[in-house]
């Protein structure tokens, strides 16, 4: 536990970060508006660090900003519950269990955590990470073998999308796995969730050549308990679920910012 001294000097830098991170929030979405209406030519543009960043990081000692909203896999603190999720989803995906999923609420670490599974499965599995949750069918299969770098026509149709994949997998049983992760996928349209299971379908007599891993809120759940989905709710073999952290934990987790 924080000593009092340090709770205050905590407190009192909390206070500091909290308008900052307005003001970059703020500025970030201006930004993000202009270049979306114009193409910038000009010389590649420069993050400006705020000066008064470097007065708290070298007053209270930090190497950098210790709370960031950045899902950094440097910071992960690993409660006991993240710590068993882990565990499940390093087996799930290593004994190639095919379909898991990982549910939470907004702030429990689920991006954080699946940032953490793709650096540990660097060099030791495929891996496909998709944040636009908002594709099609047909747009989540080009973007799988986009990234799998697997050649097809520009125009291709699913099905030779999915063929194209399943002959990729099959050609490659006995190597690495194929991991496909999928981040906010409370918000993916009925249409893709039930092209999914066509994913799921991907095996031989012995094992899933594809595993497949759904992030999302626990509105996720909802979802998949639409009638129109149970055929892919029965195919998920590991379900995660992420809670707050305790009081306890808290402290650890504010440690471990500070000190990592």
């Amino acid at each position: 536990m924080l000593s009092s001294y340090s709770h205050r000097k905590f407190r009192a830098m909390a206070a500091c970060l909290r308008p900052r991170f307005q003001r970059v929030r703020s500025a970030t979405m201006a930004v993000g508006e202009k270049l979306m209406t114009w193409t910038w030519l000009g010389p590649p543009l420069k993050v400006v660090e705020d000066p008064s960043d470097h007065i708290y990081k070298d007053f209270y000692g930090l190497s950098g900003i210790p709370f960031s909203i950045t899902p950094d896999p440097e910071f992960l603190f690993l409660a006991d519950t993240h710590q068993c999720v882990i565990e499940k989803l390093h087996y799930g995906i290593r004994s190639r269990m095919g379909f898991m999923l990982l549910t939470g609420e907004v702030g429990t670490g689920k991006t954080t955590l699946c940032r953490t599974l793709l650096d540990h499965f660097q060099g030791r599995a495929r891996t496909v990470y998709v944040i636009n949750p908002s594709l099609s069918g047909q747009e989540l299969l080009a973007c799988i073998l986009e990234d799998l770098e697997i050649p097809c026509p520009v125009q291709a149709s699913k099905k030779e999308l999915l063929d194209r994949l399943n002959r990729f997998l099959l050609a490659r049983t006995s190597a690495e796995p194929v991991v496909i992760i999928i981040d906010d996928a409370q918000s993916m349209p009925p249409a893709t969730l039930e092209d999914l299971r066509l994913l799921s379908n991907l095996e031989t007599d012995k094992t899933k050549l594809l595993q497949m891993l759904l992030v999302g809120q626990p509105e996720l759940l909802v979802q998949l308990d639409r009638p129109e989905l149970r055929q892919l709710k029965q195919r998920v073999v590991i379900h995660c679920c992420l809670d707050y952290l305790t009081r306890a934990e808290v402290a650890g987790y504010i440690e471990r910012r500070l000190f990592v």
